[in-house]
Formats: C-alpha cells, sequence, structure tokens
C-alpha cells in the first residue's frame, strides 16, 4: 500500500479487514437452499468479485508503481541538480545586483 504513517496505515487496514468481513450479509442471501448443492447465483457472484478484486489490485498496483516511480525520479534530479549546482558556503547567501553586477549580501 502507498500509506505513509502509523495511523493511516491501522485505519487503511482496518477499513480493509471491515469491507472484507461484512460479505457475509449479501451471502445470506446469494447462496439460496433452492439452489442446492451447485449454488450458481452464489459462486457466480464470488467469482466476479474475486475477478474485480484482482483487476482493481493490479490497476492499484500501476498507479502505485508509476507515483513512486515519480517522486524516485524527483528525488535524483534533485540531488544531482545539488551536485551539479554546488555553491561555496561563504557565497550562498548572496545575490548578483543586476545594475552593476556587484554582490550584496542577503540575509
Amino acid at each position: 500500500m502507498n500509506i505513509h504513517g502509523q495511523v493511516e496505515r491501522t485505519v487503511a487496514l482496518g477499513s480493509i479487514i471491515a469491507i472484507g468481513n461484512s460479505g457475509g450479509i449479501p451471502a445470506t442471501f446469494l447462496f439460496q437452499q433452492r439452489e442446492a448443492p451447485f449454488y450458481p447465483t452464489g459462486y457466480g457472484t464470488s467469482l466476479a468479485y474475486v475477478v474485480a478484486t484482482m483487476l482493481l489490485s493490479a490497476l492499484y498496483a500501476g498507479v502505485c508503481w508509476h507515483e513512486n516511480r515519480q517522486i524516485l525520479h524527483k528525488r535524483s534530479r534533485v540531488a544531482r541538480e545539488a551536485t551539479t549546482y554546488s555553491v561555496k558556503p561563504d557565497v550562498a547567501h548572496t545575490e548578483i545586483d543586476e545594475s552593476n553586477d556587484r554582490m550584496l549580501n542577503v540575509i
């Protein structure tokens, strides 16, 4: 999961468990005694939910991969720029006056 922080992760996992456990409510209506022993409505619905979950999980994994790749690319670009344009400590808080090319202290 792309969830950062302990509280967010706890809430997300609790929500996932709650949603998974709530599957027992429609199960009482999907598995009807008159359809025994094969229960096509119940098993068909369960199979549809499993396939939908697999597709949505693959989509979510792709979105997380894409977001993490963008973050990694941004971090590497910032690190590359920091090493390319390293500034001496004594000149770090100065700026060039455009009118006469003097160095002015900026504090």
